[in-house]
């Protein structure tokens, strides 16, 4: 097959959690020998074509110098230029990684007669953290852009998949559900010394709807009972400057590291170091760094929201905490660090689970065979 992805960005430039997905599944379809051409935004200092690992990776349109911020030309520029690649070139499947390339990609497909998917990380919660700055024209372009007529529209979760059936009113045999993972191996390759006492771990996008700053003012109120709590926060993002100074302010300077943007091994480390991990999001259609943690060995808290749900059972292998509950989340962190009985038992099926469902090598194969039938003539 020769597949094209349209999408924002991509690794090792920009670490989100759908750029990780693409990296894990695309990686793993080239090395079976399949073409995939993966057409993103370029950044500063990226060249306009690199191949990594397998993936023809090339960047076009304008310039992105603070990503994930873009201006409506920014947007508009990269779509034009999108669409004019699409024309130019022939492909057996061609998918959006939404939400700004679903119109591109449904036009291009219309006008070559090729194969469309479009994948669904996360829907709109009507709160002021989406992925434009106009919250409230978010649920509405999103409900315009699904609406498009591509051949099938892949999803992380089942949560989102009841979402968009409930709310968007598409059809359940039109939506497929294929969830994020994990790389066991490289993940199991990773050793450290000893764990650290008292350590939270954070790790993703420092961006508003991850609310980070819940989470370091829930160190703050445990602070006086257990004075040697840690947190280290791994990630860049718009937010870095805004938790600095909350941060300071709070006066955590002993207590919160901001470690920026750390490589993957280093990464594992700290996550296998900590003894647990906070994800203070409320907007997360799966939520790859869970996994990722009880693939550590370590036991998860998070707010409760949409595909999460499907990550962390709750008293089972981790707490879910009602959004923006920052009292909440504090009283699960502090009852894991106190309970280590708990955490272990937390933590171990936790691993188990992931085992089970979330491995990038079974998920890649699940969506192998969902492409070949995609473009399999009828």
């Amino acid at each position: 097959m020769r597949i094209c992805i349209v999408t924002d960005f991509s690794l090792p430039h920009y670490m989100g959690g759908g750029e990780r997905r693409y990296y894990e599944i695309l990686k793993r379809l080239a090395a079976r020998g399949h073409t995939i051409d993966l057409v993103c935004m370029k950044l500063r200092r990226v060249e306009r074509y690199e191949y990594v690992d397998g993936i023809n990776v090339y960047h076009i349109g304008p310039t992105i110098k603070n990503p994930p911020k873009r201006t409506l030309a920014d947007f508009l520029r990269f779509l034009a230029a999108s669409l004019f690649w699409l024309l130019r070139h022939d492909y057996d499947l061609i998918e959006a990684n939404p939400w700004i390339s679903m119109l591109v990609v449904s036009i291009a497909a219309r006008l070559k007669r090729t194969r469309s998917s479009a994948v669904i990380h996360d829907l709109s919660s009507g709160k002021p953290d989406q992925w434009i700055s106009f919250s409230g024209l978010a649920e509405l372009f999103e409900k315009l852009l699904i609406r498009l007529p591509f051949d099938k529209i892949i999803c992380v979760s089942n949560k989102v998949k009841s979402r968009l059936i409930r709310e968007y009113n598409l059809r359940p045999d039109k939506i497929a559900v294929f969830y994020d993972g994990v790389d066991l191996m490289l993940i199991d390759s990773v050793s450290i010394a000893k764990k650290e006492k008292n350590t939270l771990a954070f790790v993703g996008r420092l961006v508003p709807h991850k609310h980070v700053d819940d989470l370091i003012k829930a160190v703050k109120l445990l602070k006086k009972e257990i004075p040697t709590i840690k947190l280290k926060v791994i990630g860049t993002g718009q937010e870095l400057d805004n938790l600095r100074s909350l941060v300071t302010r709070l006066k955590l300077a002993d207590n919160v590291s901001l470690l920026g943007a750390v490589p993957d091994k280093e990464k594992i480390k700290e996550l296998k170091r900590s003894n647990l991990f906070v994800l203070p999001s409320t907007r997360e259609g799966f939520g790859i760094v869970l996994v990722e943690a009880f693939a550590s060995r370590i036991p998860c808290i998070a707010y409760s929201s949409d595909g999460v749900v499907e990550v962390i059972d709750d008293g089972i292998n981790g707490f879910l905490v009602k959004q923006r509950d920052i009292k909440g989340l504090a009283e699960k962190i502090r009852v894991l660090l106190k309970d280590k009985k708990k955490a272990t038992l937390f933590a171990r099926r936790g691993r188990e689970k992931t085992e089970r469902l979330f491995d990038w090598d079974k998920i890649s194969e699940e969506i192998e065979r969902f492409y070949l039938a995609l473009v399999k003539p009828k």
